[in-house]
Order: C-alpha cells, then structure tokens, then sequence
C-alpha cells in the first residue's frame, strides 16, 4: 500500500530526526575515540618511565589535551 501524503511526511520527518540524532552520536563517539588515544599514550608513557612527578606532569598534559578535543 502507498501511504497517504501526512503519513510519508510522517516517515520522512522520522528520518531526518533520526539521522541527526546518529550524526550527533558519530561525533561524540569520535571525541571519545581522541581522548581515549590520547589516554593511552600517556599511560603507555607512564608506563615506559614511571616516577610520580614525571606521572603527574604527563597526566595533566593528556588532561588538558583532552580538554581542547571538538
């Protein structure tokens, strides 16, 4: 059956709803990804040499790294 006119604008307005709602996911998705690469490379760095200054140094720079992801 073909839907009535009301009823395709129904479905359409669902799918650009939709579809801003993924695309706002993708991009905080993407954001999470960038922080967490960020994390690890300080972690692995930690690991490499770990001395509790040189720890915290590296632990605000990821921070304040992560604070500048868009």
């Amino acid at each position: 059956p073909v839907p009535s006119y009301s009823e395709y604008q129904a479905l359409k307005d669902n799918c650009e709803f939709t579809h801003t709602r993924l695309k706002g996911t993708h991009q905080k998705i993407t954001q999470l990804e960038k922080k967490l690469e960020i994390a690890t490379k300080a972690l692995k760095k930690i690991n490499k040499n770990y001395r509790f200054t040189v720890a915290q140094d590296v632990v605000y720079k990821a921070l304040k790294e992560m604070e500048g992801v868009k």
